[in-house]
């Protein structure tokens, strides 16, 4: 089910992502990375899923691993991966890439 942002319980830590980035604005490029596995998320054109165990510096080899932060309504954001252009996708509990799209084309 859906669980507010401020009520994650104390054990829930695989939910909780760091954003590595100090500030995000459209344009950026940023990372996901999860302390507890020592991994980002990552997409390619046909899944998401995570880089195994990595210190939480973004990189130049990790190239799955990049999303630009792109506008979206209501201070929303989208994360295009330039590299498929595709943008990451939630249906739910699962995430998957979306259909191919310009970054400028949030779905």
């Amino acid at each position: 089910g859906v669980v507010a942002a401020d009520k994650l319980g104390a054990t829930w830590k695989w939910e909780r992502f760091s954003i590595i980035k100090a500030a995000m604005a459209p344009g950026d490029i940023v990372g996901l990375y999860c302390a507890i596995h020592k991994s980002f998320v990552n997409m390619n054109d046909k899944s998401v899923m995570t880089s195994g165990v990595v210190p939480n510096h973004l990189y130049n080899s990790l190239t799955w691993e990049r999303f630009e932060v792109t506008e979206a309504p209501e201070n929303q954001i989208g994360l295009h991966s330039k590299l498929f252009n595709r943008f990451l996708s939630i249906d739910g509990e699962k995430l998957f890439p979306s259909e191919e799209r310009n970054g400028d084309q949030l779905p």
